[in-house]
């Protein structure tokens, strides 16, 4: 089965939180990074491209307004949803897309609403050379574009490791996003 048609197998939904382990155990150390695994994607993601994170509050900040490591949670179990950019700035529709996803949040949570406060971003360089401390690659980037997202991928965490090493990895990929928030234009 070629790298594309596994990821299609994938599952979603409510087996979604399966994806990270299912990918280690078939295709371990990001080897499907090499290709692209969406039919909807213009091609594998590259090291010289960033990807952005969408940031809502209270869950992704801190008190003292920081970013919290659990804003990217995500990565070890269904995959960190992130946007890509050949650039550092983040496109429009990156900033419409956390808008209309805090509106739909708020809309059906009136008891805990968010707020979208904007992204922060990394260069795919950086992410892919974190490592355990053994060496072994911690984390892939794979080219998950959606028919109605074609800028979407995913940073799956390596979990050959120790819940232990996972969550240090986890901190170590926080620190390789940028701190400071790039807002949506209207709160700039």
């Amino acid at each position: 089965m070629s790298c594309r048609e596994f990821f299609e197998s994938l599952p979603t939904g409510p087996d979604s939180h399966k994806r990270a382990g299912l990918i280690s155990d078939r295709h371990p150390d990001g080897c499907c990074e090499q290709e692209s695994v969406s039919t909807y994607s213009t091609g594998r993601v590259e090291d010289t491209e960033h990807i952005f994170r969408l940031i809502f509050s209270p869950i992704h900040i801190e008190e003292d307004g920081r970013v919290k490591a659990a804003a990217f949670s995500d990565v070890e179990d269904k995959g960190l949803s992130c946007d890509r950019s050949p650039t550092s700035q983040p496109d429009a529709t990156i900033h419409a897309r956390g808008l209309e996803q805090v509106a739909t949040h708020n809309q059906n949570n009136l008891a805990k609403p968010r707020q979208y406060l904007g992204v922060v971003n990394a260069l795919c360089k950086d992410i892919r050379a974190l490592q355990y401390d053994d060496g072994d690659k911690a984390f892939a980037i794979y080219d998950t574009a959606k028919a109605t997202n074609p800028l979407h991928v995913d940073v799956f965490q390596t979990i050959t490791k120790s819940q232990s090493e996972r969550k240090l990895l986890r901190k170590r990929l926080r620190d390789k996003f940028s701190q400071a928030l790039l807002a949506p234009p209207a709160q700039r």
